[in-house]
C-alpha cells in the first residue's frame, strides 16, 4: 500500500546552546508544538500525476470558538461513541515479568544507539493540517544530526508510560529554501511558536532556553502524527496525519496553553515578554510555509490500494489462488 497526500522545526543550535539544553535523563518523554481553530470541508481536486502519488485538497474555513481540549494525557480509554472505542488498549501495566526482564536485559547489553543522542525536550501544540480545531499537545524529544537539522520523537506526555504519537523533522531556513516548492507546503514555521511562548523547554533556565530559541525561531518543521490520541484511539489507527503549527494569536484557545502552563509551572505570557526582543530583526516566515493558514487549503494523507509488485515468480502463482481484494482499503 502507498501513502497518498491530499492538499487540504528547530535546527541544531550552536554548540553552546546545545550543551545548555542537554538533559541528564532524556530517555523519558516530554515536549511538542501547536495547533489552531478552523473547521474543514473536503472536496476533490485533480492534480498532475507524480510518481505514484495522488493529491486532493481540503478547504479550511473559520470555526466557532474551540471547546476546551485536554492539553495533557488524553483519556487512556476512549469515551463512549469514539472511533474504535470497542478496541482493547495495550496498557503498560500489563507487561509480564518476563517482558520486563527482557527489557532490562536488552538495555544493559545492547546500548542505546541513536536514542542515546536525544538530549533535548521541548513542549508545544500541534494541529491537524486540515483541522485547526483539534490541538494536540506534543512532547518533543530531539537529537541534533547537524547544526542545521534536528529529528524529534513525539509523545503525548512526559511520563515513563507515554504514548509515541509521531515524529518531527526540524531544519534551517537555508535547507528549507533548498526544498522543491511542492515539498515546502508540508512544512511550518516556528516564528510564532517561539515569540508567543508556546514552545518551551521544561526545566531549562530562561537564558539557556532563549539561547536555543534564538536559533529555533528561524527554522521549519515537518510533522507526522501516527496516533490520534485526541479522539480517543486506544491504538494507532489509520494513515499518518500531517500536522501544522499555530501562527497567530486567537488560533489556539488560551485555556489550552494555560492548562499546560499550570502543569509544568510555566507562564507563556511572561515567556512572550521575555522573548519580545530575542533577535534584533525577527525573520518573516517563508511564504511557502504554513500552507493552510496562507491559502485556506490543506494537504492530508489518505491510504489507497495499489498493485503488489514482487520479483519472485513463485509468489505470483501463490497469490493467484487468493480471493480478489476489496477495491479500496478502509481509511
Amino acid at each position: 500500500m502507498e501513502h497518498h497526500v491530499q492538499e487540504a522545526s528547530a535546527v541544531a543550535s550552536g554548540s553552546l546552546a546545545q550543551q545548555l539544553l542537554v538533559m541528564p535523563n532524556a530517555a523519558a518523554p516530554r515536549g511538542a508544538l501547536s495547533p489552531a481553530n478552523p473547521a474543514v470541508a473536503h472536496h476533490s481536486e485533480q492534480q498532475p500525476a507524480a510518481a505514484s502519488t495522488s493529491y486532493s485538497s481540503t478547504t479550511i474555513s473559520p470555526a466557532p470558538a474551540l471547546a476546551p481540549t485536554p492539553a495533557h494525557h488524553p483519556a487512556r480509554h476512549p469515551p463512549p461513541g469514539a472511533p474504535h472505542a470497542a478496541l482493547p488498549e495495550a496498557e503498560q501495566e500489563d507487561m509480564r515479568l518476563l517482558t520486563r526482564a527482557l527489557d532490562a536485559g536488552c538495555s544493559l547489553l545492547q546500548g542505546r544507539g541513536p536514542v542515546g543522542q536525544i538530549h533535548q525536550h521541548v513542549d508545544a501544540f500541534h494541529m491537524y493540517s486540515h483541522d485547526a480545531t483539534r490541538p494536540v499537545r506534543a512532547h518533543h524529544y530531539c537529537a541534533c544530526r547537524s547544526e542545521e537539522m534536528r529529528q524529534c520523537v513525539l509523545y503525548d506526555s512526559a511520563d515513563p508510560g507515554a504514548r509515541l504519537i509521531g515524529i518531527e523533522y526540524i531544519i534551517s531556513r537555508r535547507l528549507f529554501e533548498a526544498l522543491p516548492a511542492d515539498e515546502r507546503k508540508f512544512w511550518h514555521s516556528h516564528v510564532y511558536e517561539v515569540k508567543s511562548g508556546m514552545l518551551v523547554a521544561p526545566g531549562v533556565p530562561g537564558p539557556a532556553e532563549d539561547a536555543d530559541m534564538a536559533v529555533v525561531i528561524n527554522t521549519y518543521g515537518k510533522i507526522w502524527h501516527t496516533w490520534q490520541v485526541d479522539r480517543g484511539d486506544p491504538l494507532p489507527m489509520g494513515p499518518p496525519q500531517l500536522m501544522m503549527a499555530y501562527t497567530a494569536d486567537g488560533q489556539l484557545p488560551p485555556q489550552v496553553t494555560a492548562a499546560r502552563d499550570k502543569e509544568i509551572g510555566s507562564d507563556s505570557e511572561q515567556v512572550r515578554r521575555r522573548r519580545a526582543h530575542l533577535v534584533p530583526d525577527p525573520p518573516e516566515p517563508h511564504p511557502d510555509a504554513d500552507h493552510p493558514w496562507r491559502t485556506g487549503r490543506a494537504w492530508q494523507c489518505v491510504m489507497q490500494q495499489v498493485d503488489f509488485k514482487t520479483p519472485v515468480p513463485a509468489a505470483a502463482t501463490l497469490l493467484a489462488g487468493l480471493p480478489e481484494p476489496e477495491a479500496q482499503l478502509e481509511k
